[in-house]
């Protein structure tokens, strides 16, 4: 799970005790400097105090990797331009896989993506109006009531049309 530092746009997140879906897999993002001249680099999110870094495709910690706290996430300010970057050492920020959030609902990705962008927009006028779910929800039936629906919609129904149909011609007919 990412750790949201306190920021001017995360407030309202952390104040809503809201959290931020983890980043599995995210790179760590190495910050050379607080200041310099005009430019100030802040982590935004952060790892927790057990994650570790390894050069290794495998996901297990052998022990022999690096643990601690690692910025997954920094936003650069340069003041002389008016201009912000902002790095992220992965992007399943915004994702909505199923296989990777099994519970999306209620997270703040999205709130802390449109914080974020009115921010770097210097934007304070804008709203964002959220989706009511984010969780799927299929409908199952089973076969035997597939079978019966099927049959009544695309049997019984037009052969009851038909037949109404008939009739009344019938009836105009021989008048």
């Amino acid at each position: 799970m990412a750790n949201v530092n306190e920021t001017e746009f995360t407030g309202s997140i952390l104040k809503n005790k809201r959290t931020v879906a983890y980043f599995p897999y995210s790179k760590e993002i190495k910050q050379e400097f607080e200041h310099n001249g005009d430019v100030s680099v802040m982590p935004i999110l952060t790892s927790s105090d057990k994650a570790y870094t390894t050069e290794s495709n495998v996901a297990e910690n052998t022990g022999n990797e690096p643990e601690g706290v690692f910025t997954v996430g920094a936003l650069a300010n340069d003041k002389k331009h008016n201009s912000n970057v902002y790095v992220s050492g992965n992007t399943m920020l915004l994702t909505r896989d199923s296989s990777i959030l099994t519970n999306d609902y209620g997270l703040a990705n999205y709130d802390y993506f449109m914080n974020l962008i009115n921010y770097m927009l210097d934007n304070d006028e804008s709203f964002t109006v959220d989706e009511k779910t984010l969780v799927n929800n299929g409908i199952s039936i089973s076969m035997s009531s597939a079978v019966t629906v099927f049959v009544i919609v695309v049997v019984i129904i037009p052969l009851l049309m038909l037949i109404c149909g008939l009739v009344i011609w019938f009836k105009r007919r021989n008048l």
